[in-house]
């Protein structure tokens, strides 16, 4: 472990934003035309050491490192060995199945583990993310943007494409 920290105090200002995606399965099932991902600002380990020191004056922030260091330790233990673990009151990680079951059998792709972790917050996680204030709703752009077609048999660039010839586009978000 590192015998120095450094740590960056930064703090968000309890608003966000929403962006929303297009549902591609909306005409299919009767669902929502929109689904909405909540912006991340994630906060690291050092960024919540610094806060901690800026309320409490005097806080050895090698102590608390090493101390997180240790819970994380003992939490992937507890994991790996098939418990469920409270982490500081704030939620459980537990172990679920990421699997499909035909009947008995247990289907998965191959070489993907059938188990994953999920998370239960608690009411106390519940209640802090009740006051965030949403200050802004966008709409991503998912659409492909052509920006280039390159027509491989003229070898121009220019507005005409020959026809039964191969062509090539340029731009943002096309799929090969």
């Amino acid at each position: 472990m590192s015998k120095t920290l450094t740590t960056n105090f930064k703090n968000n200002n309890g608003s966000g934003t929403i962006t929303l995606f297009k549902n591609p399965f909306a005409k299919t099932n009767g669902g929502s035309l929109y689904y909405g991902r909540f912006d991340r600002n994630t906060v690291d380990i050092n960024t919540l050491i610094a806060r901690i020191q800026n309320k409490e004056a005097g806080t050895n922030a090698l102590a608390l490192q090493q101390s997180a260091g240790f819970f994380k330790e003992e939490i992937l233990s507890a994991l790996s060995s098939g418990e469920a673990v409270n982490v500081l009151d704030l939620g459980v990680l537990y172990i679920a199945t990421s699997a499909k079951f035909n009947g008995t059998t247990l289907e998965t792709a191959e070489g993907k583990n059938p188990l994953c972790v999920k998370f239960t917050p608690s009411s106390d996680v519940q209640n802090a993310v009740s006051s965030i204030d949403i200050k802004n709703i966008t709409i991503a752009d998912t659409g492909v943007k052509i920006e280039k077609i390159y027509d491989s048999s003229s070898k121009t660039t220019d507005q005409y494409i020959t026809m039964g010839k191969t062509v090539i586009l340029q731009g943002e978000k096309s799929k090969a």
